[in-house]
């Protein structure tokens, strides 16, 4: 059984945006230990999007 069916979340630190999109439910982007933003499977994201935030 997977971990998502299971319930088991994974924490996964990469710059790797692309693997991260295809792989990924949740993309939470920090900056200096604060939270910038959260961005959510199911309300869509892109590369774009989120390096606007990064920058």
């Amino acid at each position: 059984m997977a971990a998502k069916e299971q319930g088991i979340a994974m924490i996964l630190i990469s710059d790797e945006l692309p693997e991260l999109i295809g792989i990924s439910d949740r993309i939470i982007v920090m900056k200096e230990g604060k939270v910038k933003r959260v961005f959510n499977r199911n309300e869509g994201f892109s590369e774009n999007s989120i390096v606007e935030v990064m920058i």
